[in-house]
């Protein structure tokens, strides 16, 4: 029997019919990261405001899928039908379903709302497909939009989001991408028929989505494979079609980036490297030293006043200080009320820090988010101003001096962590990533929430935080000590 496809399993196979042939025969495979479930969750957010526009709209239940083609075709045939919701057409086998419909006297109007702050091209290849089908199905669209985010808008509180959205009219911008629509649905079709293809990892693993299915493809390349290479794009391809998966087979001439170099000759040699002058530069920081960790939220659909989409909002922070003796203190910060946070955030910091000593992070995130404060409390501008320049990043130090095979070439600090410092692993935690501790925050600040929910939720990300400064504690020392002790 011929699988049906749809306007998500195309979108896919544009991406690789490696990943089509896998959400059709294969689904359990799918591994859902909470990068993409929050980017669900922000959709389905900013779709339902999108819906509010039309209060008298009607949603079409899309279970089954036959009750739902049989109800938009009951609604469009009224004369009085209302804006539909998740309106159902299907066409030579093909369904789609549309975000809204505004029937009109002969003709429809489409609008296809995302929550991204531009309008990408595959979005353009996604109306091309909803077009086809509705238009296949026999209906005039006399007007189809293309509805995403506004980041030049400010929420002024008060559940106002007027102007959060902006509509784009794509109706003739999707004309290219229309007459190859059918070429790919009997592409796909015939794929689906057969075998699962032969498809090479690459960069369009993660364009223009990131693949849920990548575990499996890579795990085919063998128990070193050659994606340990960090940042690898299209040499990748390269290296398979010259026969190349295994990351130690990889002739070294074949790698001309020092960096790939590196983590070729340490996993080849199965030996860790560090060079002694990470000690010797460490040596020059003065003491006391901070160890510090922001975490951060943003918001699809702003929630705080004043704040934009996805702008990045601190909302905890952990800070561990050295004194010269090697003694520590730990300070931390977060706000569970569900107010907007930002200035009792930088408050504490500032007075918790309120020494000469450096403020050691890991990554340059740090940095972005206090540079971002200067503008939001000016008041504060100078205080920012001489932490940044207090920071010292420890990830370039660690990348340029330290590497080792379990790594996988990758220097993160939850990859570096467990060569040295096992103990410290993640996996004991509630929250174990920057993005379940953003959806834990979501969870928490909710209101109505029961105590005992909130206090597990609070006690699960001030570990999580404090794990990410004690990782840095760790990882100095290790740096700093010549008795090296790999795991």
């Amino acid at each position: 029997m011929a699988k049906k496809l749809s306007k998500s399993r195309i979108i896919s196979g544009l991406q690789c019919v490696k990943r089509l042939h896998q959400e059709v025969y294969h689904p359990e495979r799918a591994e859902i990261s909470d990068a993409t479930q929050q980017i669900f969750a922000q959709g389905n957010q900013i779709g339902e405001l999108a819906c509010q526009q039309y209060p008298n709209g009607v949603l079409i239940d899309r279970n089954p899928l036959s009750e739902a083609l049989r109800k938009t075709t009951e609604l469009l045939n009224n004369p009085d039908c209302p804006p539909l919701f998740e309106a159902t057409f299907e066409h030579e086998g093909v369904l789609v379903q549309a975000d809204i419909l505004i029937p009109g006297n002969e003709e429809v109007e489409i609008i296809e709302v995302k929550s991204s702050t531009k309008l990408k091209p595959i979005y353009l290849k996604d109306c091309a497909i909803q077009h086809w089908v509705i238009t296949g199905a026999g209906h005039r669209i006399s007007r189809m939009q293309l509805a995403h985010v506004n980041n030049e808008f400010v929420y002024k509180g008060n559940l106002n989001y007027d102007g959060l959205l902006k509509q784009v009219d794509v109706l003739e911008e999707v004309s290219p991408d229309l007459k190859q629509v059918p070429v790919w649905i009997k592409q796909f079709k015939t794929m689906l028929e057969n075998e699962e293809p032969e498809i090479k990892v690459g960069p369009h693993c993660n364009d223009p989505y990131s693949c849920s299915f990548k575990s499996h493809c890579y795990e085919s390349l063998g128990e070193w494979p050659i994606t340990d290479l960090p940042n690898l794009g299209k040499l990748a391809l390269e290296l398979q079609e010259e026969g190349h998966t295994d990351i130690r087979r990889v002739p070294e001439d074949r790698l001309s980036n020092s960096l790939h170099s590196r983590v070729h000759r340490v996993i080849s040699s199965q030996t860790p490297e560090l060079d002694p002058q990470a000690s010797v530069e460490l040596a020059k920081l003065s003491y006391p030293r901070n160890y510090l960790d922001f975490e951060t939220i943003s918001f699809a659909m702003p929630i705080w006043e004043g704040t934009r989409p996805f702008e990045q909002l601190p909302f905890q922070w952990s800070c561990h200080i050295e004194d010269s003796t090697g003694n520590f203190e730990h300070f931390e910060f977060l706000d569970t009320s569900g107010e907007m946070p930002m200035l009792d955030f930088a408050e504490k910091l500032i007075s918790s820090i309120d020494n000469d000593g450096p403020v050691i992070v890991y990554s340059s995130y740090e940095g972005v988010i206090l540079r971002m404060m200067e503008n939001r409390i000016p008041d504060l501008a100078e205080e920012f101003v001489r932490i940044q320049a207090r920071l010292f990043d420890l990830l370039p130090l660690t990348k340029k001096y330290y590497c080792h095979p379990e790594m996988r070439g990758s220097w993160s600090i939850k990859s570096v962590l467990p060569t040295f410092a096992p103990e410290l692993d993640y996996g004991d935690l509630e929250v174990q990533g920057g993005q379940a501790a953003q959806q834990k925050f979501l969870e928490i600040i909710k209101p109505g929430i029961s105590e005992n929910v909130l206090e597990k939720g609070r006690t699960s990300l001030l570990e999580y935080c404090k794990r990410g400064t004690l990782a840095m504690v760790k990882l100095a020392q290790f740096l700093a000590d010549s008795r090296h002790k790999f795991v």
